[in-house]
């Protein structure tokens, strides 16, 4: 008799991508990723199609069209394990403002020139959030961006074209008069229209030569830029933030789709994200998360008290048009 195949990551993206609209109209359903099963608290070392519910039920308590199939079957009659876990809604931001435990430094609101990543910034509209770090333009090497997030620098879609950009944000005491560092250049729009698709909530300003610099405050300057299909599940995620400062995280979630709240009571939907055990904080969002190794692999843009959420890099530097790093990796 033949053997079975084993299951392997392009089985359980594949698995994942059969049952995505199905299980994300579920009620309770925050998202999707693969992941790695876990049986009383416990990782098995088992790939599966994790789904996040914002709380587990017992099987009985729900009707067939609530309850959750235990696997998935692909076409050729294999069965790809379904685990459930707990995910506290998911919110734009970096989640929920509150210290975590371990991170080495709460609020990094000053102002610095030049700026550096982990440090305080925000349109000159709104509330703080995190540089990510300089990058330059990909077709002319000489011109320099501010890295962060849509709703940090773009106000989500809301911002005007050269808006001035502060730092620190105005949260932490920016005023455009002495701490405008850069100009809002470019953002990738969000979409908030139902069942449709988002990759990335990034955006650039343009800054001055000299004004910042491609430092991440703590960790140093990025090796690397590592390429999605090369990140494994259980690696350690470090980076600095304006609220919680250095921090790290593992990655337990790779190809995630979730729904992310934003405000005025809009939602969007993120495809391809990177999900993280929690590491972060309100005001975190726009921090680049970078390997043990000093290779940027992510840009934070959400998270719950449970989990934080990263846009994979290299899908940043394309849809931006820039350098987070001369090498990929």
């Amino acid at each position: 008799m033949a053997k079975t195949k084993p299951i392997a990551f392009p089985d359980c993206v594949q698995a994942l991508s059969q049952v995505e609209a199905d299980f994300l109209g579920r009620k309770g359903v925050q998202g999707l990723a693969v992941g790695v099963r876990t049986v009383n608290g416990k990782e098995t070392g088992e790939l599966c199609v994790k789904v996040y519910v914002r709380k587990k039920q017992d099987r009985a308590q729900l009707s067939d069209q609530e309850a959750l199939p235990s696997h998935i079957t692909l076409p050729d009659g294999r069965f790809v394990p379904v685990d459930l876990e707990e995910m506290a809604p998911l919110w734009a931001g970096g989640g929920p403002v509150c210290a975590l435990q371990g991170s080495s430094r709460a609020q990094m609101p000053y102002r610095v020139r030049p700026a550096m990543g982990g440090y305080s910034v925000g349109h000159y509209l709104s509330t703080a959030g995190t540089i990510a770090l300089a990058v330059r333009d990909s077709h002319s090497p000489s011109v320099f961006y501010i890295l962060s997030n849509n709703h940090v620098l773009a106000q989500s879609n809301d911002a005007e074209f050269a808006d001035p950009i502060l730092q620190p944000g105005p949260a932490d005491g920016g005023r455009c008069a002495s701490d405008t560092i850069a100009y809002l250049c470019r953002c990738v729009a969000i979409n908030f229209e139902a069942g449709s698709s988002n990759l990335v909530d990034a955006a650039i300003a343009c800054v001055a030569f000299g004004d910042t610099e491609r430092r991440v405050y703590g960790i140093g300057y990025p090796r690397a830029v590592r390429g999605h299909a090369g990140l494994q599940l259980g690696e350690l995620v470090q980076k600095t933030g304006r609220t919680t400062g250095y921090t790290q995280g593992r990655i337990i979630g790779l190809e995630g789709t979730v729904t992310v709240n934003y405000s005025r009571g809009r939602a969007a939907q993120f495809h391809r994200q990177i999900i993280t055990s929690n590491m972060s904080a309100g005001g975190d969002s726009g921090s680049v998360g970078l390997d043990m190794n000093g290779n940027a692999l992510g840009l934070l843009f959400a998270g719950s008290g449970s989990h934080t959420i990263f846009n994979y890099i290299d899908e940043v530097q394309t849809q931006l048009g820039i350098v987070v790093a001369e090498q990929t990796i």
